[in-house]
């Protein structure tokens, strides 16, 4: 496995309102600045990110259950493009999508070690990505959909398969049903 660390300047906002038994996050507000992220000999340039929520119901029973929506947004795609690809594709593609900060919606639902993520839709310059996300235990699986002006690239990913479907129309990406854990035994 490689060596993997991240660094950066952290800045939080919380406010909670609600009985106990169920917080409503009435605003959410986590600001990196100076970030920069390691994975093995890969690093990324320094960036900013900061995520936004509002509305956000966590109910810390037994298993912590939180669902709303969620903003987030990094200051250059750019500076994250060392970790994926080397010199010269990096400049390559930065130049032909002309990568800018992303910014990245979505409705969370957490519960327990469940995670879903829907109705993603994030863009940095000619590249916007939608598509969903669930994990359940071990299992994760999501649909999402790549797109740069008239290219479409469907992408699903299934307990550790994915497959990539090229060249798919815009409504290839259907909304997201639940998934429901495997069956046992």
């Amino acid at each position: 496995r490689e060596d993997f660390a991240a660094r950066a300047n952290v800045q939080g906002d919380l406010a909670f309102s609600g009985r106990p038994s169920e917080l409503e996050l009435s605003q959410l507000e986590l600001a990196l600045s100076q970030a920069s992220v390691r994975s093995g000999s890969k690093q990324s340039s320094p960036f900013g990110l900061r995520l936004d929520g509002a509305g956000i119901r966590v109910r810390p029973e037994a298993q912590l259950e939180a669902s709303g929506p969620l903003h987030l947004r990094v200051s250059s795609t750019k500076a994250l493009l060392p970790l994926l690809l080397g010199s010269p594709w990096r400049d390559i593609s930065s130049t032909v999508l002309d990568l800018k900060a992303l910014d990245a919606r979505g409705q969370l639902q957490l519960r327990g070690s469940s995670m879903d993520l829907r109705r993603i839709d994030a863009s940095s310059g000619n590249v916007r990505l939608r598509g969903h996300l669930s994990k359940r235990s071990e299992h994760t699986r999501g649909a999402f959909l790549l797109s740069s002006g008239l290219l479409n690239v469907g992408v699903t990913l299934s307990d550790g398969d994915t497959q990539v479907s090229p060249f798919v129309s815009d409504n290839w990406l259907q909304a997201p049903a639940p998934i429901s854990p495997p069956p046992s035994g």
